[in-house]
C-alpha cells in the first residue's frame, strides 16, 4: 500500500521535531557543564621573573633599603598586563622607571618593568659589624583574589645583579619565593559570606646577605682593646715599687674605654644592643676590676700588710678575672 504524501510529511515533521528537541537538549547540557566547570575552574596562573640589580641605602635608624629590580611575564593578549595589578606591601616608595610590552608571533604578549623603591625591613644588628640579614620585597596581586589569579616564580631565569663587595657584605643566596596571603576580612565582596577570611597570591623577592666586619670591628674597638691590654699589664707593676705608675697606667686604660665608647656608640643603630656594645662593656667590666684590685692592694700596703699577701691577691685577682674575661669572649663571639 502506498503512503499518502500527507502521512509522509507527518513523518518528516515528528523527525524534525525530534532532532532539534534533542539537539536544545543537547546544548541546555552542554551549557549548564559550561557553567559548572567555570564556577570550579582552576585560578589563572601568572608565571612572572624577576632581576635585582641594586641594592643601597641600607638605614637601620629608617629601617629600610633601597632596592633596583626588573620584573616580567608573559600572558595572552586577551589579559590585561598584571605587572599593573601588583601592590609592593612593604614599599615606602616605589617607582616605575621603565616600561616595556612586546607582542609575540604565538598571540601573548611580553611585559616588562623596571621598578626602583624603597623597602621596610627590620634591621636586627645585633652581631654588627658580623650580621646577617634577609631582605624581601614584598609583591601581592591587588586585582583578585587567590581563587582567580595565582602568581608564580619564573625561577629559570630569576637572578640577582648584585655585588656588595665594597660594602663589605656578601649576597649569600637570592629566591623568588610564592605564598598566599589570607586576610580576616572579605573587604565587603558581596559574593562572600560574611566574615569569610580571603587569600590573595604573593611572590617575595628574597636576598640573603652577610656582613665581614673584622675591618669594621677593630677601627671600632682598637682603644678598647688597648684598654684591657693596659689592665693586664697593670697587674705586672707591683704597688711597693710605685703607686703612680700603675694608676697612671689604669687611668689611660679608663680614658681609653671612654674615647672607644664615644667612637662606637651609635654605629650599629641606636635602638640596637651590638657585638661592639657588649664587647666595650666587657672591656669596661675587666678594667673595672682592674681599679677595684689595685685600690685594695694599695690599702693593704698602707696598712703594713706584707707584700706575699699583696703579690698573692694581685696574682689571683689578674689570673681569674683574666680567665673569665677570655671566657665571656669566647662566648661573645661564638653566639652570634
Amino acid at each position: 500500500m502506498r503512503t499518502s504524501p500527507l502521512t509522509s510529511a507527518g513523518s518528516y515533521r515528528r523527525l524534525l521535531v525530534g532532532m532539534l528537541a534533542a539537539l536544545v537538549m543537547l546544548l541546555a547540557g552542554a551549557l549548564g557543564t559550561s557553567g559548572v566547570d567555570q564556577a570550579d575552574a582552576a585560578p589563572r596562573v601568572v608565571k612572572m621573573g624577576a632581576l635585582v640589580t641594586s641594592l643601597s641605602d641600607f638605614d637601620p635608624a629608617d629601617h629600610s633599603f633601597r632596592a633596583t629590580f626588573w620584573l616580567w611575564t608573559t600572558v595572552p593578549k586577551a589579559y590585561a598586563n598584571p605587572l599593573n595589578e601588583i601592590d609592593y606591601v612593604n614599599a615606602k616608595s616605589i617607582h616605575v622607571d621603565a616600561a616595556v610590552t612586546e607582542p609575540q608571533d604565538n598571540g601573548t604578549v611580553w611585559y616588562q618593568h623596571k621598578m626602583s623603591g624603597t623597602f621596610a625591613h627590620d634591621w636586627n644588628l645585633s652581631a654588627f659589624p658580623f650580621d646577617h640579614q634577609t631582605l624581601t620585597i614584598e609583591m601581592e596581586n591587588n586585582a583578585y583574589d587567590a581563587a582567580t589569579v595565582l602568581f608564580k616564580p619564573d625561577a629559570a631565569n630569576s637572578s640577582n645583579d648584585v655585588d656588595l663587595s665594597s660594602n663589605g657584605w656578601t649576597v649569600d643566596a637570592f629566591n623568588v619565593v610564592e605564598r598566599t596571603k589570607e586576610y580576616k576580612s572579605n573587604f565587603g565582596d558581596p559574593e562572600l559570606a560574611p566574615r569569610s577570611p580571603s587569600s590573595y597570591s604573593r611572590l617575595d623577592l628574597v636576598v640573603e646577605m652577610s656582613r665581614n666586619g673584622l675591618l669594621t670591628f677593630l677601627k671600632l674597638s682598637i682603644a678598647a682593646i688597648a684598654a684591657i691590654l693596659l689592665a693586664i699589664a697593670s697587674y705586672f707593676l707591683h704597688i711597693d715599687k710605685g703607686k703612680e705608675p700603675r694608676f697612671a697606667m689604669l687611668a689611660a686604660s679608663v680614658f681609653a674605654l671612654v674615647v672607644s665608647l664615644q667612637t662606637a656608640a651609635g654605629a650599629g643603630g641606636e635602638a640596637s644592643l651590638t657585638l661592639v656594645d657588649r664587647f666595650h662593656t666587657v672591656a669596661l667590666a675587666y678594667v673595672v676590676v682592674a681599679v677595684v684590685v689595685s685600690i685594695i692592694a694599695h690599702i693593704m700596703f698602707n696598712r703594713d700588710v706584707p707584700m706575699d699577701r699583696i703579690n698573692r691577691l694581685e696574682r689571683n685577682a689578674g689570673i681569674s678575672s683574666t680567665a673569665v674575661l677570655v671566657v665571656l669572649l669566647i662566648f661573645l663571639f661564638t653566639t652570634n
